[in-house]
């Protein structure tokens, strides 16, 4: 009979803060569709199912800064 290494199947604790998890969850999801795109925020809500208003809402929400070059946004719209 061998006894089984106790870490080899250990499940990652639970968060403490479940909203904040589940924030830095969807922080990094955002960031790397804003990276994949170059920060087209159009572009990113689509390959990730949303609509820019809710891509908006939620860079917006977590304090996600969008690098600017003076450029219009990327949906056409000067800010």
């Amino acid at each position: 009979m061998t006894t089984a290494d106790p870490g080899a199947n250990a499940e990652p604790p639970l968060p403490s803060d479940l909203q904040a998890w589940l924030d830095a969850q969807e922080r990094q999801v955002l960031m790397r569709a804003l990276r994949l795109t170059g920060f087209n925020r159009t572009a990113a809500a689509a390959r990730l199912g949303l609509n820019l208003r809710q891509m908006r809402y939620r860079i917006a929400r977590l304090g996600i800064a969008i690098p600017t070059a003076g450029a219009p946004d990327d949906d056409g719209a000067a800010d």
